[in-house]
């Protein structure tokens, strides 16, 4: 059972994902609106922004698939978000900082799974 004040908790982890999602638009309207395909701009040595567009899923795996592999993907996505959604409401209040904060990025990224 979920009691009430771990879903106030919750709720500010799940804002924490909501501003994921967002800046992670956002960010990806600019790329697509100011870059080239392959254009890159250098952050430090070891990071760069680069536009790349990928048909398939990690390093273009099943990009040659007919295209049943979206849905595959979308309701994967979905099931790991409800799962994780519970895990946060279930964390008890205090506790598990660190997890929650983990738990809440990851979820904010699985909109990445639905938008290609």
């Amino acid at each position: 059972m979920i009691r009430e004040e771990n879903r106030g908790r919750a709720a500010s982890w799940l804002l924490l994902s909501a501003f994921v999602v967002l800046a992670d638009q956002v960010s990806k309207v600019y790329i697509a609106r100011h870059y080239l395909e392959f254009e890159f701009t250098r952050i430090l040595p070891v990071l760069d922004i680069t536009s790349m567009h990928n048909v398939g899923a990690a390093f273009s795996f099943l990009a040659s698939a007919s295209g049943w592999q979206r849905w595959v993907f979308i309701g994967l996505a979905v099931v790991v978000s409800i799962g994780i959604t519970i895990w946060l409401l279930k964390l008890p209040r205090g506790t598990h900082g660190l997890l929650a904060a983990g738990l809440a990025l990851v979820l904010g990224r699985r909109d990445r799974q639905c938008h290609r």
